[in-house]
C-alpha cells in the first residue's frame, strides 16, 4: 500500500513540474515574439538580443528558477514597447495581445472587451493553460473556416463578486464530441484533450462553473468564477 501510494505521489509530483516547464516555456515564447514585434518597430535596446540568448540558455540547461527569476526582471522592460493593457494582468496581457496578433496573422477578427482588474484568483500558470487553451481552440477552429468570416470574441468581466469570462468563436463545422468531450482533428489530439481537462481542474479549484454552448455557426465557451 505503501510503494503504491510513494508512486501515485511521484507521478502527481512529475506532471506538476511538467505543467510548470510547460508555463514557463510557453512565457519564453512569447517574449522572444515581443522581441522580434519590437525589432520591426525599430524600438530595441541595444543588448536585447542578449537577453533572449540567455533565456534561451536557461531553457536549454531547464534551470527552471533561474529562467522563472530572469523572466519576472525582464517582462517589466518588455511591457513598454507597443503593448495594450487589457486587464492589467501582464501574463493574461501578454496571451491576449499574442493571441490578436495569431488572430490577424490568420485573417480573424479578434474582438475583445475586458476591464482592469484589481485582482484575479490564478497564478500565472493557471493563466497560460485557461485562456491558452480556450483560445487556442478558437484559433484552430477558425483556421479552418474557407467561405464565411473568421471571427473571435472574448468577454472578461466582473460583476460584484464575480468573474465572469466568455470565449465564443466561429465554426465551419461542428467539433466532434465523445462523452461530452472535444475531440481535436490535430495529430496531437491527446494534449488537446488534456488541455481541456486542465481547464476544468482550474475552474473547478476555484468553485466555478464551465459551461458550452454549440450553435449551427458558432461555439461559445462560458466560465463563472467567485473572485474576492
Amino acid at each position: 500500500m505503501l510503494d503504491t501510494w510513494e508512486a501515485e505521489h511521484q507521478i502527481l509530483i512529475s506532471q506538476l513540474e511538467e505543467q510548470e516547464k510547460h508555463a514557463l516555456q510557453t512565457k519564453v515564447k512569447i517574449l522572444e515574439e515581443r522581441y522580434q514585434e519590437m525589432l520591426k518597430s525599430r524600438k530595441v535596446v541595444h543588448d536585447m538580443k542578449n537577453h533572449i540568448l540567455a533565456l534561451k540558455n536557461y531553457d536549454q540547461e531547464q534551470n527552471w528558477p533561474g529562467l522563472h527569476e530572469y523572466l519576472n526582471e525582464l517582462s517589466d522592460d518588455m511591457m513598454e514597447y507597443n503593448f495594450h493593457v487589457w486587464t492589467g494582468n501582464h501574463m493574461l496581457d501578454m496571451i491576449l495581445n499574442q493571441k490578436e496578433k495569431d488572430a490577424q496573422n490568420q485573417n480573424t477578427v479578434m474582438q475583445i472587451d475586458t476591464e482592469v482588474f484589481s485582482t484575479l484568483p490564478f497564478t500565472d500558470r493557471e493563466i497560460i493553460s485557461l485562456f491558452g487553451n480556450l483560445l487556442d481552440n478558437a484559433l484552430e477552429a477558425c483556421e479552418k473556416i474557407n467561405d464565411k468570416e473568421r471571427w473571435i470574441k472574448i468577454k472578461i468581466k466582473k460583476k460584484n463578486l464575480l468573474l465572469y469570462i466568455e470565449i465564443a468563436n466561429a465554426l465551419e463545422e461542428m467539433p466532434k464530441q465523445i462523452q461530452k468531450e472535444f475531440v481535436s482533428n490535430k495529430k496531437d489530439n491527446g494534449l488537446h484533450g488534456y488541455g481541456m481537462k486542465n481547464i476544468q481542474d482550474i475552474v473547478k479549484k476555484y468553485d466555478g462553473i464551465f459551461e458550452y454552448k454549440v450553435y449551427e455557426d458558432h461555439l461559445i465557451f462560458m466560465i463563472s468564477i467567485y473572485n474576492n
